[in-house]
């Protein structure tokens, strides 16, 4: 009870260390006020922010980039990472969850010029005062609303924020969106849907015969005055207007007329008679009106009339309007811009800055069809679906309202279905209970009909209790397999459906999967997976599945829990970095079926491995290669240069191959990417030119050697065609068989460096052969012949006569002695002997150390096995003196093959200098088969006795059967030859009798 209590103490002590993370982060959601409360350490910490919803539940938003939700936060401290994630739910295609880009933006207030309105009052004769030459004044400074992208890394400072999400709202959108931010997912906020009534100030169908004129947005009704009704217009009914000026209608003032911002929309469908002239559609009178359009005098091209503080422009679209044909007409206004629509396509564009100018308060609204006092400025035709929005349309919204020259009219009904949340079981669930509980909310602004469950999209159970924003629960017994399931859920106004989820009942649930996220092509890599499995699985076999190759697995399994592992070597990258899928295929057997299954999918980064010339890209040196004259050791530039180079990290099963020509260079330079240790492989031909003749074309190989980001630098040597002898080089096996893939290093003395330099290596080719390059008679090498960097054989300083063509040179390889056989090292400062004396047994190691660095010199002894036993120890004997003689006594030894090593150490590293093998033989050995024969001759010749004297015969095979037995020609044994004498003295007591 006492450490419980103490944990907890102590968990709560680490409560404010541990609140930077989000893992224990909780939410608490207050429904009435759309507000989350974000708290740390489980909900025992401090609150780390309020979160609250500004826009509705469903925020319905015009089309374009707009702004879908607003939402503040009050944050209690500096927060780094309070954006995490965001997700879009299309709930007009079954909650199918897409990606769209989008901005988080903070609302900040900003000062801009602020007028008033400034107009000369007239009196008319009946005494009523008008207001005319109104211009607009600066009076000062006022706020206006500006929104600034939010830098997302830096996170959130303390404090109170407004916060916007803007994204480019598509037609026809009804988008759930769910953010996660402070590490937590706010499932409870909200759905934007797009739509034309957006900022629709009024909107006049013109098809009452009778009565007010309708503003279908209901705010500004208008009065008819003379225009004829009832008239067939693009849909339903129009009005039709004479030039004169009782025929029009009046709309009281409003303040949603008075436009005062930087956008507006107007649009409508005209069908002009043919006598048509200048004519007002729709606007505020002059000299006090903002915005207008108008019909000029002919030709009949359609102007949108704006004014600002000073004066009034209008913009024509560049198009003719037809008479007696319905013409559909647009005009947008975005702050900059001015366009003109015709028939739902973009005609004329004008640049214009500026609000538009205030409606004086008092005066009139707006007339449709003529001015309210001036008769010429009656409109002569029909006007139908008439439009007013405070804002700018898009041309695709545009485009939807010409509707293919059908029109569309306004409404504000929509058809509101049953929105489905599903809670459990999550998207591609495992689990090895067949028993499955299906959960799923459901919230309806109409009456729900049912819920319904459909596994595999057949219909498997409905639910009509109808209650209304609540869990509809299925439990359902299904058989081992993969499924999809979801819900459907009807109303009066219809139907919708939730996304399909996937869900698998396995025979066994993924635990852990450990492996690399991150990697480089051709490592060896590991991969490791968890798993539990159900009482009654007996055994399991595995691949791994990468890239689409299968690997056969390892598996291992202690109770119900399993261990699946294997390594491999990653495949090579096409792209400079791309994701590699992988899955296990798991085979199950009970006893009586075998079921496979594949675990879920996982991805590995995989980056491509270069070897390259050095350049501006690859910088990290490797290699560098220069060529020189083998003689005379002098420079030769340029020369030709054709290389091929592998390079891995793994276990060389798979390779990054790359090839380099080049046919003039005064050095190769080879880098490497990314800094790593590779190991490689690499053919060189070079020459001075490819063509020439003065040298001869020699080659170079590496087998298996090692670069990384120290440089080495390789020298290349070329030998004069003149003095050049080619000889055949053939490495064979101690049975005389070809070795293929052997690297034979030509090395030269030269005397007054004293040293060797490697002026060729050569590659055996399948018969074990190849070429090399010499000059003969006069000159030293030496060649140490090496397989996969092991070196097998180093031979003595000798020079090279060319007696009979083909010259030909012959390496025979013994066998390799394993463990602790070393190749021999010529060290300075050394003398060494090692011998053996046959006739006394002793082996006899004497060495004198003259370096300084001396350590240790050590002796070791061993008999050779032919098996595959390791070889026998014997002697292992050390001196710490510089100069010594160790002496290992064999005598006793039975007969065999021994091999004797005498080694030095500096400085902790051990050399072997010396190395001898002989043989331990007995005069049987030596004879061998002859020896028996030799045997037999000599007891056939003592049995001749018999013919003079059969005792004397007697004794006399007893003796020489002893005789061969003790010099070793014949092995008879001790019971052998007891039982022969005995017989012998028995047949001789018999013949005396």
């Amino acid at each position: 009870m006492k450490k419980i209590i103490f944990f907890m103490f102590v968990m709560i002590f680490l409560v404010g260390t541990i609140s930077a993370f989000e893992f224990d982060n909780v939410k608490v959601y207050d429904e009435d006020k759309r507000e989350y409360t974000i708290t740390n350490a489980l909900g025992l910490g401090e609150d780390i922010a309020r979160v609250t919803l500004e826009t509705p539940l469903n925020f319905i938003v015009p089309r374009g980039y707009q702004k879908v939700a607003e939402f503040t936060v009050e944050n209690y401290d500096d927060y780094v990472n309070a954006f995490n994630d965001m997700e879009f739910y299309d709930l007009k295609n079954n909650n199918q969850e897409f990606t769209r880009d989008f901005d988080y933006k903070y609302k900040t207030i900003i000062q801009v010029p602020d007028y008033k309105t400034v107009c000369n009052e007239d009196i008319l004769g009946n005494k009523t005062v008008i207001k005319t030459n109104c211009i607009q004044e600066q009076i000062g400074l006022k706020d206006k609303v500006s929104w600034e992208e939010i830098n997302k890394e830096t996170g959130l400072l303390k404090g109170n924020i407004t916060i916007g999400i803007f994204t480019d709202v598509k037609k026809g959108d009804r988008v759930e969106w769910i953010p996660t931010l402070f590490g937590e997912r706010l499932t409870e906020w909200s759905v934007w849907t797009e739509s034309l009534n957006v900022d629709l100030i009024s909107y006049y169908k013109l098809d009452g015969t009778s009565g007010i004129v309708i503003d279908s947005v209901g705010i500004n009704n208008g009065t008819n005055i003379g225009a004829i009704r009832g008239l067939e217009g693009i849909i339903n009914n129009s009005f039709n207007f004479t030039v004169n000026i009782s025929n029009r209608v009046e709309v009281p003032y409003d303040d949603s007329l008075n436009i005062t911002t930087d956008t507006i929309s107007i649009s409508y469908w005209i069908k002009p008679v043919s006598a048509s002239t200048r004519g007002r559609v729709i606007g505020i009178d002059w000299p006090t009106g903002t915005y207008q359009v108008i019909l000029p005098v002919t030709p009949v091209k359609p102007s949108l009339v704006l004014g600002n503080s000073t004066t009034e422009k209008g913009f024509s679209i560049n198009y003719t309007v037809p008479p007696d044909i319905w013409t559909y007409v647009t005009h947008t206004f975005n702050g900059t811009e001015v366009r003109g629509y015709i028939n739902g396509t973009l005609i004329s564009t004008f640049s214009h800055t500026g609000n538009i100018k205030p409606n004086p308060t008092g005066n009139r609204g707006i007339s449709i069809g003529a001015m309210f006092t001036n008769v010429w400025e009656g409109y002569n035709g029909q006007l139908d679906e008439i439009g007013l929005w405070n804002r700018s349309l898009s041309a695709s919204e545009v485009s939807d309202l010409y509707n293919n020259g059908t029109g569309i009219t306004y409404t504000n009904i929509f058809p509101e279905l049953p929105i489905i949340t599903l809670n459990s079981p999550v998207e591609a669930f495992t689990t090895t209970n067949q028993t499955i509980n299906f959960n799923g909310t459901v919230t309806s602004p109409a009456v729900i009909t049912n819920v319904t469950l459909f596994i595999d999209g057949v219909l498997n159970e409905t639910n009509s209790s109808g209650i209304n924003d609540t869990d509809y629960l299925f439990t359902k017994t299904i058989t081992e397999g993969s499924y999809n399931w979801t819900y459907e859920s009807c109303n009066i106004n219809g139907c919708s459906t939730a996304t399909t989820r996937t869900f698998t009942i396995s025979n066994f649930i993924e635990n852990t999967i450990t492996f690399n996220a991150e990697v480089l092509e051709t490592s060896f890599q590991s991969f490791e997976l968890n798993i539990t499995t159900i009482p009654s699985i007996l055994s399991i076999d595995a691949f791994l599945n990468y890239n689409g190759t299968r690997n056969p697995s390892t598996s291992s399994c202690i109770g119900l829990n399993c261990t699946i592992a294997n390594t491999i070597d990653i495949p090579l990258s096409i792209l400079e970095s791309e994701n590699k899928t992988f899955f296990w295929e798991i085979t199950a057997f009970d006893g009586s079926i075998s079921v496979t299954t594949n675990t879920s999918n996982n991805e590995q980064n995989v980056s491509k491995i270069h070897i390259e010339t050095c350049d501006a890209t690859f910088t990290t040196q490797s290699l560098n290669f220069t060529t020189y004259d083998e003689r005379n050791l002098s420079r030769v530039s340029p020369y030709s240069f054709d290389g091929t180079f592998d390079i891995w990290l793994g276990s060389g099963s798979i390779k990054r191959s790359n090839n380099f020509t080049n046919s003039s260079t005064t050095r190769e330079l080879f880098c490497i990417s990314p800094n790593a240790t590779y190991f490689t492989d690499a053919q060189i031909d070079y020459n001075i030119g490819e063509n020439s003749t003065f040298y001869t074309t020699r080659n170079y190989f590496l087998q298996n050697d090692t670069i990384n980001n120290i440089s080495q630098d390789i020298f290349l040597y070329l030998l004069e065609t003149d003095i050049a002898t080619s000889f055949i080089l053939k490495v064979q096996d101690d049975n005389l068989l070809p070795l293929e893939n052997h690297l034979i290093k030509i090395e030269r003395f030269y005397p007054g460096e004293n040293l060797f330099r490697i002026v060729q290596i050569s590659k055996t080719s399948e018969n074990g052969k190849t070429i090399g390059f010499f000059e003969t008679e006069t000159v030293d090498y030496r060649f140490i012949i090496s397989k996969d960097a092991l070196i097998l054989l180093i031979t003595s300083q000798q020079k090279i006569v060319g007696e009979t063509a083909p010259f030909t040179l012959t390496f025979t390889i013994g066998e390799n002695l394993g463990k602790p056989w070393k190749t021999l090292e010529n060290l300075t400062d050394l003398q060494s002997s090692l011998v053996f004396n046959n006739s006394n047994g002793l082996v006899t190691y004497t060495y004198i150390d003259t370096s300084g660095n001396f350590s240790l010199g050590t002796l070791i002894v061993e008999r050779e096995n032919f098996s595959f036993a390791t070889n026998t120890a014997l002697c292992n004997m050390n001196s710490s003196q510089s100069s010594a003689t160790i002496i290992c006594n064999m005598s006793g030894n039975t007969t065999g093959t021994f091999i004797a090593r005498g080694f030095v150490t500096r400085n902790t590293v051990e050399t072997l200098i010396i190395q001898i093998i002989f043989i331990i033989q007995t005069f049987i050995d030596t004879v061998g088969f002859l020896g028996v024969l030799l045997a037999w001759f000599l007891i056939l010749i003592s049995s001749s006795a018999f013919k003079f004297n059969e005792i004397a015969g007697i004794f006399l095979v007893n003796a020489t059967v002893i005789f061969v037995n003790i010099i070793g020609l014949v092995s008879f044994g001790m019971l052998a030859i007891s039982a022969l004498v005995a017989g012998s003295i028995i047949i001789v007591v018999v013949m005396e009798k």
